[in-house]
């Protein structure tokens, strides 16, 4: 590999992350050679996809989704977010490096990251400074060096500042070490150490591992102090931020990278798990939508659509018929391929925008449509010892899950989505696609009894649980359906992952508790376009199922942590949890669609005693 080529490339991440965890805006740490680099993630505007995505190699890299599209547009959370409008007509796959490129390619980037925080600490004298007061490595190397500690036969490198600060909008920072100094001696500082700039600072850990032994001085003016309280709430109140996005690329440096900002600002650690949090929303492949003559038609189906009669469209595909029989290989004559188009654009405007509603019908009334390739189920029969409870069971043999990165939000506690700020992943006008990722796999799709749950949610017994662990929440049947549901789905995985092994941490929810909807699809997926072996869907099987549901309500009354947990002492920092804690119902974040919330164990008591399954 040339040396060019080399310095091109910083590491290599799976597709899956950049969706999940290193979307545009996100930090993420390099391991260059020996050296440790942590970068911020560019916006969109920065992913290369003239040679990924257009080879016969990396076909399919873009792709459409009419029912996820839909609901985008229409999600009024998201209509101001890529202004002047949002129309998204598209997906894009993170991009791949291709096998073979020329030596001008390589310096073409497929992804970009920028440094950041660009502050960098030496890790024996614990000297502070900005990337550009450090040495040079050499000629071409990016990494920096301390060429007060560094020797001929051992060069030490500076590592990133541990702290940085954001604020809710979602703009980030470099942390002010001299600010910090200058504040926390304000009061007791001389004279020199007022007048001074501060430019020799260092960071040592002296006598503990608390931030209280963490010491900050300056050798110019001997002042010194420590770090405790950097991250308590109020610590940079006065600061105004600076509405910093350096995730942004522009061509133009005049351009301003920095906007207004009223909100407060927060010191984080720079690898917390707060700095980037992904706002995504998903969409399984159902019939009638299979997509199949919009991704063969490519590029010419976004003109089409966007046509907004049929006469115009008609024009349109007559006018280019044969480049359009040509770039997408299809055979049809021109009549007939008019009145397929015309019928396919019918069938996307029938598609709620709501994704659960015929995702729903799909899982339920499957025998009224056809099946697909990437949606295939078979129903059960239900053991007679649990159908009072259980209406429906559906073996999910073969399932297609498209997850689209939207925006991102930083350090936000608001327990309310629609109270959340939304960051774009990028500033450019008319941005018209978003990333996702693809992921195939298998489940389960248990549909409960709707008389007895509509009966049992509406009953005293649960009114008094409500009044219980919820007393100043407002009573509301939608939240009371979406507590149960969301509860026993909790449960069920848990028995589903004791039953046949899976860890909780590969399995997926998705919870149907809308209007008339009582179901509940537990899967698991993987990248891999093959998708997985069948285990969990086997599971639905007749025998294994009746064993699962009684695992499922027994579970909702042992706790190793009652009777703490039974009375919600467990859950009072979270006012939307009831019953519930780490040892019966929480599970691993990446599992559940309402990160952990609305759960109460003892709302699942109950039915136990109504439907008499022991």
């Amino acid at each position: 590999m040339s040396e060019l080529k080399q310095l091109n490339t910083a590491g290599e991440i799976r597709r899956s992350q950049i969706i999940q965890i290193y979307g545009p805006g996100s930090i993420m740490n390099l391991r260059y050679r020996n050296v440790t680099i942590s970068t911020i993630m560019a916006d969109l505007h920065m992913w290369e996809y003239q040679k990924t995505a257009n080879s016969q190699q990396t076909k399919n890299q873009k792709f459409t989704d009419a029912r996820l599209s839909k609901s985008i547009n229409q999600e009024v959370r998201y209509k101001n977010l890529y202004k002047p409008k949002t129309q998204i007509d598209e997906f894009w796959l993170p991009p791949v490096v291709p096998e073979t490129y020329s030596r001008s390619e390589a310096k073409r980037p497929h992804l970009v990251t920028k440094i950041f925080p660009e502050t960098l600490i030496c890790p024996e004298c614990r000297k502070i400074g900005f990337i550009s007061s450090w040495g040079r490595a050499g000629k071409y190397d990016v990494r920096k060096i301390c060429l007060n500690c560094s020797r001929t036969a051992k060069k030490v490198y500076p590592v990133p500042s541990r702290f940085i600060v954001c604020c809710e909008a979602g703009h980030i920072q470099e942390f002010n070490y001299r600010s910090w100094l200058s504040y926390k001696i304000s009061n007791f500082a001389n004279s020199k150490q007022k007048e001074c700039k501060h430019k020799n600072l260092y960071l040592r850990q002296i006598d503990g591992l608390g931030l209280a032994s963490l010491v900050l001085s300056c050798s110019d003016c001997k002042a010194k102090t420590n770090m405790d309280g950097v991250f308590s709430e109020g610590a940079l109140d006065g600061l105004i931020c600076s509405g910093h996005r350096p995730w942004l690329t522009v061509n133009d440096d005049s351009q301003e990278k920095n906007e207004e900002c009223s909100e407060k600002l927060k010191v984080v650690q720079r690898n917390s798990n707060s700095v980037w949090r992904a706002e995504t929303i998903s969409a399984l492949t159902i019939p009638p939508w299979d997509e199949v003559l919009s991704n063969q038609l490519g590029s010419h189906w976004k003109m089409i659509n966007q046509l907004s009669t049929s006469d115009m469209r008609e024009d349109y595909i007559k006018n280019y018929y044969s480049i359009i029989k040509k770039d997408s290989r299809l055979d049809y004559q021109l009549s007939e391929l008019i009145e397929k188009i015309e019928a396919e654009i019918q069938k996307n405007n029938t598609a709620s925008s709501d994704l659960k509603f015929d995702e729903y019908k799909a899982l339920t009334l499957f025998e009224d449509h056809k099946k697909m390739d990437d949606f295939q189920v078979t129903k059960q029969t239900i053991s007679v010892n649990i159908d009072k409870f259980v209406s429906l069971v559906v073996a999910v043999e073969r399932i297609r899950e498209v997850r689209a990165l939207v925006a991102f939000s930083r350090i936000s506690d608001k327990k309310r989505p629609e109270d959340v700020i939304l960051v774009p992943l990028t500033d450019q006008k008319d941005q018209d696609w978003l990333p996702v990722m693809e992921v195939f796999g298998e489940g389960i799709f248990i549909e409960l009894n709707k008389d007895l749950l509509s009966s049992y949610l509406s009953s005293d017994f649960i009114k008094r649980q409500m009044e219980k662990y919820y007393p100043s929440i407002e009573k509301d049947d939608v939240l009371i359906k979406k507590i149960f549901f969301h509860t026993f789905s909790h449960l069920f995985m848990r028995a589903i992952s004791t039953e046949a092994g899976y860890a909780l941490a590969s399995l997926r929810e998705r919870i149907y508790d809308g209007k008339d909807q009582f179901g509940i699809l537990i899967y698991t997926s993987t990248s891999d376009s093959e998708g997985t072996l069948g285990g969990l869907s086997r599971l639905a099987k007749t025998e294994r199922m009746e064993s699962i549901i009684k695992n499922t309500l027994t579970y909702s009354m042992i706790c190793s942590n009652d009777p703490l947990c039974n009375q919600g002492l467990l859950s009072e920092h979270e006012n939307s949890n009831g019953s519930a804690c780490h040892t019966c119902l929480l599970i691993p974040e990446t599992s559940c669609e309402f990160f952990n919330s609305h759960l109460c164990r003892t709302f699942i008591e109950g039915i136990i005693e109504k439907t008499e399954l022991f």
